[in-house]
């Protein structure tokens, strides 16, 4: 698993309150959602000093990354999880030291040989559904959707049936003037993280979008949570009907 993943799982995951009556009970930490820079090769060094404020850094390269300055990169960020997104390149070869990868499905062949752990898989939001559920059997360790457009109800929706049918943490790219208001609502259709685009004109308004990640309220209870059993009955009309087992219509008696 990479650090990355691992930042992922750490952040989604709620510890239930300890029993007992001691004062001295630490309380438990609530869910949090993570923010992602993606910042371009070429702007990397008048950004670096931003990367403090960031869960994770992906660095989007077209063309092969010099062992050298990928070094470099490597120590400037220090312990924050660094992963590369190479566009164009169908290609790429071991990158020691990156903790993850981002690759779009159509471009990579499935015998590349250079991902074990760490792999982001790119989709498309308006994905078919019958491939979206496909997703959560594919070995990779998060899903990553294209909302930076203005986001729309129907792209909405879209986020919700992700969440329904991916088991996978969900991240979103989205623009970096995303207003509070988006972000409790892509929270609430399963977003896990936001994965933002960092120009060296936009490092305030990135600080700013950090601010106002950590200071949310979100929900402590994701809706995805809670799995029920879809259960089918036959009757004796001789037509199947479904239940689940957390109905509670009809008489208790």
């Amino acid at each position: 698993m990479s650090r990355f993943a691992d930042k992922l799982k750490n952040a989604l995951q709620v510890t239930p309150p300890a029993m007992g009556f001691s004062r001295n009970v630490t309380p438990a930490p609530k869910p949090h959602m993570l923010v992602v820079a993606q910042l371009a090769f070429e702007d990397t060094d008048s950004i670096l000093d931003v990367v403090k404020y960031a869960d994770a850094i992906v660095v989007v390269c077209n063309k092969a990354v010099p062992i050298k300055t990928l070094k470099a990169l490597l120590k400037a960020v220090g312990d924050v999880p660094l992963g590369l997104h190479f566009i164009g390149i169908p290609q790429v070869k071991a990158t020691e030291g990156v903790d993850f990868k981002v690759f779009v499905a159509e471009n990579r062949p499935l015998l590349s040989g250079d991902f074990a752990d760490g792999k982001v898989l790119a989709i498309p939001l308006d994905l078919p559904d019958g491939l979206a559920r496909t997703l959560s059997d594919l070995p990779v360790e998060s899903v990553l959707v294209n909302a930076t457009g203005e986001l729309s109800w129907v792209d909405l929706m879209r986020l919700y049936f992700l969440n329904s049918v991916v088991t996978k943490p969900l991240l979103a790219q989205v623009s970096v003037a995303v207003s509070e208001n988006e972000i409790n609502m892509l929270w609430d259709a399963g977003v896990d993280a936001l994965v933002v685009s960092l120009s060296s004109d936009r490092q305030a308004d990135f600080i700013k979008l950090r601010t106002t990640v950590d200071g949310l309220k979100l929900a402590p209870k994701r809706k995805w949570v809670k799995t029920r059993a879809i259960v089918p009955v036959v009757r004796q009309d001789g037509i199947a009907h479904t239940y689940d087992d957390d109905d509670d219509s009809g008489d208790d008696e």
